[in-house]
């Protein structure tokens, strides 16, 4: 990639603020906001998906999952990687390779910011669910104590005092679960936001490149 254009890169990069922590009982946090989104640096990295020839696409999509899904934001080695990958290419090519390797990264990690969403909101219906149960098991419970005449049998109550148990197992699983995709979900929100600030800046850089020509690389 061209001076300028990588300076960005490696500007922002290293200007990043850290992402604050979600709380563990914080209820599912919502996306980044939408006035956060570089509408034109999206359509752009559209534009350049739809002129890419396949075996490109191919291979940006590969790389993204293999290389860029569990590791940080890396703007210096991807760049790298596109030089060495295409060391026939123009400039302006391989930057607009570079460009849509990024714009494939924030669709990818998008994606994995929704999952871990819907995931939370799931743990926390069930949760509320099992706390749901048990409040009522617990107040069945204390029915029968005050009446002797409502008491069970011991093999009644060996099977409630099981369920219970199992729940309660349940109810501890779902708190660690959540705190880890809470924390998942943080740090994919703040690269999310890192992408998005790559492709806007580095946009700016290349409103005069031709989505086109990527019709040659491959």
């Amino acid at each position: 990639m061209n001076t300028l254009a990588a300076f960005l890169f490696l500007a922002l990069v290293s200007a990043a603020p850290q992402a604050a922590p979600v709380a563990p009982q914080e209820k599912s946090p919502a996306a980044p906001p939408a006035d956060a989104v570089s509408a034109p640096a999206l359509k752009f990295g559209a534009e350049l998906e739809k002129e890419a020839t396949p075996e490109l696409k191919e291979w940006v999509r590969g790389h993204v999952t293999r290389q860029m899904r569990a590791q940080p934001v890396d703007p210096k080695g991807t760049m790298a990687v596109v030089d060495d990958r295409f060391p026939a290419a123009p400039d302006e090519a391989r930057d607009a390779v570079t460009f849509l390797v990024f714009y494939y990264a924030f669709r990818d990690e998008d994606e994995n910011q929704r999952m871990l969403g819907v995931r939370l909101r799931d743990i926390d219906r069930e949760t509320t669910e099992i706390t749901r149960q048990l409040q009522v098991m617990w107040k069945n419970e204390q029915g029968r104590s005050a009446s002797p005449l409502q008491g069970i049998s011991a093999q009644e109550r060996v099977r409630l005092d099981e369920q219970q148990q199992r729940m309660e197992a349940q109810l501890r699983e779902f708190a660690d679960e959540r705190q880890l995709k809470a924390t998942q979900l943080a740090a994919s929100r703040k690269k999310v936001a890192l992408y998005l600030k790559l492709l806007a800046l580095v946009h700016e850089r290349m409103k005069r490149t031709e989505p086109a020509i990527l019709r040659g690389v491959k």
